[in-house]
């Protein structure tokens, strides 16, 4: 899409753009007016502390709805490129804000706190970040052991240090996953286990499998690698083995994603008899899974993976970043031994290999016992966010016990998912529609996930849910049927 124009009044941007272009963009229209903006800001036609127009006008000259431009500016403030204010608007951001705001907090020696989101944002799936001072406070202690220190600064072995893979293996045991060191890569993250994994095992124009709702970028990470999404019904165990039969055989698709384990964004947890009944789904298609496991350790008892039913078949990937720390951006990966050059090739090709402070830093928290203590208080205040949100929504929350750090949260009568948002975010209340999740051509239901851990603190937490709570049972708007 080309931003055919910006014009600039003082604080404020006229942007001129076209339907046309969206209508010719892959994906949903939200996505493709989130990267014109991202492009217009990293071009200099918009320039930082510039506001953007009303979401209602924008919507208005494109011919979409205001939930569409919402969403687009959401994806902005996640990146960090947008700041929004209530009763203000949405600006450009300043890019030295955030390093600014951390200087005079570590000057000031309060808590850190994120400048661009408010106290009641519950989008982002993450560990709670008040729970990290102990991990934050070893990080010297870490980068002073007894490795020689320029190993920091140079090339590190695409799969990872031995070490490493062998603090790997162990955090993989954790899980349930037995294998060798010398099986494990270590890689940037899940998103990293996930990229190199659709670069090394699939061709442009091959068919990707997911849910029909998924982590959204699924979606984005198919479309870059040019494979064709299909979406396979879900339902409240997850993948349905029936609609995955007919989805291979309809595609001739050779590879599922697959995240079975406190699903985003349904939350559900697959059950073993389910899981054997994918498996040989798999086998008799000669499917290959990849099995994304980054909420398994937020169980107190998780089922047995899909890599124990079947490792002829399965990639297994997991990181710490829904468990410890996402800054880390440390995962890892185990695979079939045929398979193992092929992601290598492809982690060579992405990125070299991954870092060696990060690796390290998980290391000492794994050999120090930190890491193990922080899991249990995460789950701990897992459990204990999950307890309040069913208890402030009351007859809205979900029938089955929750766990995880997310809540799915189908909507009553008529209200439509994208429309509660918008009345949310006047609150200063940041949830995420359903419609964001959507994988494939499948029916959308109207609900909302809602990440519990992601709220400042747990009085922050209750509020918001207490402002959703009031909202759907009290604004009568809510009821109309929106065209």
């Amino acid at each position: 899409m080309v931003l055919t124009q910006f014009s600039v009044k003082p604080h404020i941007v006229t942007m001129t753009i076209e339907p046309g272009h969206l209508a010719h963009l892959p994906g949903p229209r939200y996505r493709a007016l989130a990267e014109a903006i991202s492009a217009a800001i990293a071009e200099g036609r918009l320039q930082p502390g510039q506001q953007l127009p009303p979401q209602r006008e924008l919507a208005h000259r494109l011919g979409v709805t205001v939930g569409t431009v919402g969403r687009a500016y959401d994806i902005g403030i996640r990146r960090a490129q947008l700041t929004a204010h209530v009763g203000r608007g949405t600006f450009v951001a300043e890019p030295d804000l955030g390093a600014q705001v951390h200087d005079f907090m570590e000057a000031q020696d309060v808590p850190e706190f994120d400048p661009r989101h408010s106290r009641m944002d519950l989008r982002t799936n993450q560990p709670v970040t008040t729970l990290l001072t102990d991990l934050a406070r070893s990080a010297s202690d870490a980068l002073r052991a007894n490795e020689p220190p320029a190993a920091l600064l140079a090339y590190p072995p695409t799969a990872g240090h031995a070490p490493d893979r062998e603090a790997g293996r162990d955090w993989l045991a954790r899980h349930g996953v037995d294998a060798d060191a010398d099986e494990v890569i270590v890689t940037a993250g899940a998103q990293g286990a996930l990229m190199m994994s659709l670069m090394g095992l699939a061709r442009p124009g091959d068919s990707l499998l997911a849910g029909s709702l998924s982590y959204p970028h699924f979606h984005d990470m198919a479309g870059l690698f040019g494979l064709r999404r299909h979406g396979v019904e879900l339902d409240e165990h997850g993948l349905c083995p029936d609609a995955l039969d007919a989805a291979c055989r309809d595609t001739g698709a050779r590879l599922l994603l697959t995240n079975l384990n406190l699903h985003n964004p349904t939350a559900s947890v697959m059950p073993e008899e389910r899981r054997r009944a994918l498996v040989a789904v798999a086998r008799r298609h000669d499917l290959l899974i990849i099995e994304d496991d980054v909420y398994g350790l937020l169980l107190d008892e998780p089922p047995t993976t899909i890599r124990a039913l079947a490792r002829e078949r399965t990639v297994y990937l997991t990181s710490v970043s829904k468990t410890l720390a996402p800054g880390l951006r440390v995962g890892f990966l185990v695979a079939p031994p045929s398979l193992h050059a092929r992601l290598l090739d492809a982690q060579h090709t992405m990125l070299l290999g991954v870092g060696t402070a990060g690796p390290r830093l998980f290391r000492h928290w794994l050999e120090t016992g930190l890491a193990d203590e922080a899991l249990e208080r995460q789950r701990a205040e897992t459990h204990a966010r999950q307890a309040l949100a069913r208890r402030v929504l009351g007859p809205l929350a979900p029938n089955r016990p929750g766990a995880g750090h997310h809540l799915w949260l189908p909507l009553p009568g008529r209200w439509r998912a994208g429309q509660l948002v918008d009345r949310l975010k006047a609150q200063d209340v940041h949830v995420l529609a359903s419609d964001l999740f959507a994988y494939g051509r499948a029916r959308v239901p109207s609900a909302l996930r809602l990440a519990l851990s992601a709220a400042a603190d747990r009085p922050s937490l209750e509020r918001a849910l207490s402002l959703l709570r009031h909202t759907i049972e009290h604004d009568a708007r809510g009821h109309e049927v929106v065209a």
